[in-house]
């Protein structure tokens, strides 16, 4: 009778609790109206202050009904002080979404009173245990705030329909005073065209399984731990120990002689790692600082990622004095990246003994530190490793390959199981998937063996996309063993490495997981010497293939008798530029009617005949009219004739060929910007104070910014020039580390004027102000690093003495202090003033742009700065700096550098009154419903000229590709930024770096197409005659052989041959293969003697097929030799061109400008100066790039006598020479 009464009030209770949820019902305009104050009222919101820690507290929300303009509201205020209040509406049977139509995200409709930008967070929860939070910034009015992303760990989207509960909370860090008004909550929904996915098995593409994960169950801990480094406590005796522990070259420790024991348990606040490792005697340590480089001593490693994402993960290292190394790579909003943070201090607890001849320790972490959230995801990624030194022991690790154990892909998985599941396994056969579009479906075939008979609930995550972890769910019966094919649909298909985790978990929830990582490779379509490939694209193109306009044949250049001076400057620029190209000097004569009907004719008119209808031509647009004797140019204005011509260089060059009459494919094209602004950070890491670095001079930026911009349509150039100039008002700051003098910065102004780029010099003030704290460094404020001390008058004359220097030498339309995060990173040894000489931070701040506005006004000059001082969205709240923005003159430019509150930014600012530009860290795309706030979009190219930094770092991660580097971020902004309107952008760059429309952009094989038509560069004696050279007695090594000789436990396994014996043809080009002995190849190594080459020819250019090999990853570190030293590439050896006379031209090798390592991510493969990236799969069956550069002879009428290729002897670095070829000079 007592069990029905405790069943019957169970029941009653769950009724109760059932009525005070929320009831979706569909509104007359066809919404999902989660909740409606007008029809639910405020009983179904339940109120409560968090109990659990660090919230403990008194704060508690406080809910009203209240009527404002008719309508009714729950009125939301708060009482207490400390902790966080939460309000929670809990939602009944959300209708699921249809095939034609899903959910996209929530909508919540609050008014909120004041104009302060108040903050409140919104939580989702669902009934699959994931989330999503996002912080709130409320504007005063009633206003609909859209939640479509935010905060989430697991896969992205979330199933909308899943929705649960609801959250809006604010903790004691908030204005505890907010006041706000909640009207309704609905679903936004999307209609869908139907789904013509095929089902054929026909079209599915077998993808192969390139690893089983490792699975380890572990159980919740079974009475008390004392934490004491004894290992007594009864606990450990029923905890998991790790197994199947591994040395160099997949060598298997065996079990009965591990001297490693490594057992885990846990409980619903803590994960316990007890180890017991035999030393005999005590372990090395000699690091004492906390994130010292324990790894080098004698230490016990241990590696998380809760996230299962193959990119984040947490690092802690102890040794035997109990010092720690800790760090997280996890996503970071303000940098709107994935990122490594030392500072994070894991907060956990451990004891340590050393005694007869055993290390014991024990360690202790709450789960939270570890960022594991059992009520989310009961499997976590794991990676445990130990060290011996001068010892007869090895170094082993939980990992097959113990070289790579810090790569998360690689790692073992830990199950948090509440009981022992059981009999059951699962066995993931193979995976094939079918392409669409950019989308794939994956077709999983799984057996289920041995599983007791019953329901279970089956859950596959793929992990490592650009779009983050996506899920499916299903229930099925297991009853013996069964085969079955899951399908995973509208996956997003890009190449790299995906992890399949299947999980099944019984009516416990406990789970039996299998996990493996297979290869996804999306075909990369070769481009490479398409005639119709243009970037950016033309609106408007009639090819008439296959007819060509001759320029060997067509040697006047026509232009209008009244033409403009900037017309005939345009008219001598083309000439140049087609003389370069096909070694063709032009003639000018001038026309007034008719038109010619031979040779080139540049003109300016407002209309033009397309397809023998007359057209207007937009502002700054062209049409093109490419017959067999007759190339018309026409230009709506200046710009537009000069973007005309351009667009005529990019077909003469596109081929990447040099034949005969040097043919230009005839076409009609019709063409214009759609953006008026379309802009290039370049933002240089200032070389360090004394060290003289590699100098090449305004003819290399000249040259770079040719290719990169005015090859590309870009118009606009802000470029960081701090730490680069040698001022004349401030002689104090000049060193031997500065690149460019004033002459130089007014040629250069030249330059970019004649070829219509604005150029805009920039300067770190306030924060990030390294530049000038180096030579002065009492300009710092204290308290913070490098923060210049804005409050310091003689600091702001400084910063005004060297802007004058440079506007003097270059007369810019803008300048720009850029103002990005001041107050940014403290220094702890310092203690922070309250005021600044009396000033506020916001005063300081102000007091700065009004007086940079003066300078800049009166001179008729525009100033640039970056947005996210003056924002509340970003990082304006702090010292209530956007309160500000009301008395900030409106002609300064807003730059929008991140993705984050994209849209609350922008209408911030462009309600205020300001011009928006995007001016992306990185790259960005911008999605359509952004775009009619933007009058101007960029990207940036970070480290000088592009170059990756990733060659030669520990672990050699591509990263991939390290999107601030990238300089495929500027071949996509050319074409999304010129055609604005139509070309749809994603809006943000995905964690893992490297932003999903360059991925989809090398994939199509476009941008690696144009990226290869930059490197060309003039050559007016080429001839069309190649040859090989052959060096066949020179070589020394066959490539997979000799890896396999300095790197066994990498570069082991049975595998085909290297690349055949021949003479291919590569990227056009005749190269030979191979030599004496069947050697393929002459590796230079540090210290080696240089290897000579006899030529004894006249030739127009060299074509150098090679690669390198990192031999130390990690030598650049150890030699203190940075980025910012070398911003033309880390040093890789030279090419010496020696000439007849005797005298010697010297081609510096630099890794990612014109070589690169030689297993780099090909979509991570940007290089500066390398014409075809050749990819051939060697012995190992692994794939090998080798980079083709032609190097254009400066002097072509002397013979040749020989090359030497000589390492420089900087880093351990290993180039590999492959094959050359000579071009002939032309007749």
């Amino acid at each position: 009778m007592i069990r029905i009464n405790i069943l019957f009030i169970i029941l009653i209770l769950a009724l109760h609790c059932q009525d005070k949820n929320s009831k979706p019902f569909i509104n007359d305009t066809g919404q999902i109206v989660l909740f409606d104050a007008a029809k639910h009222g405020i009983d179904v919101i339940q109120n409560k202050s968090a109990s659990w820690k660090p919230y403990g507290g008194d704060l508690i929300p406080v809910v009203k009904s209240s009527i404002k303009d008719t309508r009714q509201f729950a009125e939301v205020t708060y009482t207490g002080s400390t902790g966080m209040a939460i309000s929670t509406i809990n939602f009944d049977n959300i209708p699921i979404s249809t095939e034609n139509m899903v959910y996209s995200g929530v909508n919540l409709f609050i008014d909120y009173d004041k104009d302060d930008f108040g903050k409140c967070r919104v939580s989702l929860f669902f009934s699959d245990k994931s989330s999503l939070g996002k912080d709130l910034t409320m504007k005063k009015g009633l206003h609909e705030y859209l939640v479509t992303s935010g905060f989430r760990r697991e896969t992205f989207p979330p199933k909308w329909e899943l929705l649960q509960y609801i959250w809006l909370s604010i903790t004691d860090k908030n204005d505890k005073n907010i006041q706000f008004r909640l009207q309704k909550i609905v679903l936004s929904s999307e209609n869908l065209k139907p789904s013509q996915t095929s089902e054929s098995s026909e079209n599915r593409i077998n993808l192969a399984i390139d690893r089983i994960r490792k699975i380890q169950e572990i159980m919740p801990v079974s009475g008390q731990i004392i934490c004491d480094g004894l290992l007594n406590d009864k606990a450990w005796q029923k905890a998991k120990l790790l197994s199947n522990f591994y040395y160099h070259k997949a060598e298997e420790v065996k079990d009965n002689v591990l001297p490693w024991k490594v057992a885990l348990v846990y409980d619903e606040k803590n994960l316990y790692i007890g180890t017991s490792a035999d030393y005999p005697s005590e372990p090395l340590a000699r690091i004492k600082n906390t994130d010292g480089d324990v790894w080098q001593d004698e230490c016990q490693e241990f590696f998380f990622s809760p996230w299962n994402d193959n990119e984040k993960k947490i690092q802690y290292d102890l040794n035997a004095l109990g010092t720690v190394f800790d760090y997280i790579r996890e996503y970071d909003k303000v940098t709107v990246n994935v990122r490594t943070m030392k500072e994070i201090n894991l907060v956990h607890n451990k004891a340590m003994r050393y005694s007869e001849g055993k290390w014991r320790t024990e360690i202790v972490f709450p789960l939270s530190e570890l960022r594991i959230d059992l009520r989310k995801e009961r499997y976590a990624g794991f990676m445990a490793a130990i060290s011996f030194i001068n010892r007869n022991m090895k170094n082993f690790a939980w990992e097959e390959n113990i070289a790579s154990y810090t790569d998360t892909g690689k790692w073992g998985v830990l199950i948090f199981n509440k009981n022992e599941f059981g009999p059951g396994s699962i066995n993931i056969n193979h995976i094939q998937k079918m392409e669409k579009e950019s989308k794939a479906d994956f077709y999983i075939n799984c057996t289920f063996s041995n599983f007791f008979p019953g329901t279970y609930r089956l859950q596959l995550k793929l992990s490592g996309l650009a779009e983050g972890i996506c899920s499916n769910e299903i229930v099925i019966p297991a009853e013996g063993a069964s085969e079955k094919t899951i399908i995973m649909e509208s996956i997003p298909d890009v190449s790299g490495l995906y992890s399949l985790y299947a999980a099944m978990f019984n009516r416990d929830d406990d789970i039996r997981l299998a996990a493996v990582n297979f290869i996804n490779q999306k075909k990369i379509k070769d481009l490479f010497g398409d005639i119709h490939v243009l970037d950016p694209k033309p609106k408007k193109v009639i090819w008439r293939d296959p007819d060509f306009f001759p320029c060997e044949n067509n040697k006047i250049l026509y232009h209008e008798k009244n033409a403009s001076l900037r017309t005939k400057r345009t008219a001598e620029l083309f000439a140049e530029r087609y003389y370069g190209y096909t070694g063709v000097k032009l003639s000018f004569k001038e026309y007034i009617s008719p038109l010619p009907d031979h040779g080139i004719i540049l003109r300016i008119n407002q209309t033009a005949e397309f397809t023998n209808c007359l057209v207007s031509l937009r502002k700054n647009g062209y049409h093109l009219d490419i017959g067999k004797t007759r190339a018309l140019i026409t230009g709506c204005d200046e710009a537009g004739l000069h973007y005309g011509g351009i667009t005529f260089i990019q077909l003469i060059k596109n081929s990447m060929r040099i034949t005969a009459n040097r043919p230009v494919p005839c076409a009609e094209i019709l063409d214009w910007p759609d953006l008026d602004v379309r802009l290039c950070r370049l933002d240089f890491f200032w070389p360090p104070k004394g060290v003289k670095p590699e100098k090449r001079g305004i003819d290399f930026l000249i040259n770079w910014t040719e290719r990169m911009m005015t090859g590309l349509k870009l118009n606009f150039l802000m470029i960081e020039l701090g730490g680069l100039v040698i001022y004349k008002r401030r002689p104090e700051l000049n060193g031997i580390e500065k690149h460019f003098s004033m002459a130089d910065l007014t040629r250069f102004a030249d330059y970019c004027r004649d070829n219509f780029i604005d150029v805009c010099p920039a300067w770190q003030v306030g924060g990030h102000s390294s530049w000038l704290l180096n030579y002065l460094p009492d300009m710092r404020e204290k308290g913070w690093s490098g923060q210049g001390d804005a409050s310091n008058p003689e600091y702001l004359k400084i910063i005004f003495d060297c802007m004058q220097d440079v506007i003097d030498a270059m007369s810019p339309k803008y300048i720009s202090p850029k103002c990005d995060e001041w107050w940014h990173k403290r220094n702890n040894d310092e203690i922070v003033p309250v005021l600044h000489n009396g000033k506020t931070e916001s005063q300081v701040l102000l007091d700065f742009l009004l007086q940079m506005h003066e300078f800049t006004a009166r001179q008729g000059i525009r100033a640039l700065i970056f947005h996210d001082m003056l924002t509340p969205y970003h990082s304006g709240k702090n010292y209530d700096l956007y309160k500000i923005i009301d008395r900030i003159p409106r002609d300064y430019i807003i730059q929008q550098w991140t993705g984050e509150e994209y849209l609350e930014n922008l209408n911030y600012f462009t309600d205020k009154g300001f011009s928006v530009w995007g001016n992306a860290t990185g790259y960005f795309g911008v999605p359509n419903k952004y775009k009619p706030l933007f009058s101007g979009h960029g990207a940036s190219i970070y480290n000088g000229y592009g170059n990756y930094h990733s060659d030669l770092n520990p672990g050699l991660k591509d990263m991939p590709s390290y999107n601030l580097c990238n300089l495929y971020n500027l071949f996509r902004l050319a074409d999304h930024t010129w055609n604005f309107s139509s070309d749809t952008g994603s809006g943000s760059r995905n964690v893992s770096g490297l932003n999903s429309e360059i991925k989809e952009g090398m994939e199509s094989g476009f941008l690696g197409a144009v990226r290869s038509a930059a490197s060309v560069s003039p050559n007016p004696r080429a001839g069309e005659e190649i040859e090989t050279l052959n060096i066949d007695s020179l070589m020394t090594q066959t490539f997979s052989s000799w890896l396999r000789s300095i790197n066994a436990e990498g570069y082991a396994g049975p595998g085909k041959e290297d690349e055949k014996e021949g003479i291919p043809d590569i990227g056009f080009v005749p190269m030979r293969f191979y030599g004496e002995n069947k050697k393929n190849c002459i590796p230079v190594t540090c210290g080696s003697v240089p290897v000579e080459i006899l030529v004894e020819k006249e030739l127009s250019s060299l074509f150098f097929l090679h690669t390198a090999y990192i031999n130390d990853p990690e030598d650049a570190g150890k030699k203190k030799q940075r980025i910012s030293s070398w911003m033309y590439g880390f040093p890789c050896g030279d090419y010496e061109v020696w000439y007849s006379d005797g005298t010697m031209i010297k081609i510096p090798l630099r890794l990612t400008m014109n070589i690169a390592r030689y297993n780099r991510d090909l979509l991570a493969s940007a290089l500066y100066d390398v014409r075809y990236i050749h990819v051939f799969y060697d012995a190992a069956d692994q794939p090998i790039q080798l980079y083709q550069m032609e190097w254009v002879n400066p002097k072509p009428e002397m013979k040749i006598v020989k090359i030497i290729l000589r390492h420089d002897n900087i880093l351990t670095v290993t180039p590999v020479l492959f094959a050359i070829s000579d071009r002939k000079v032309k007749k």
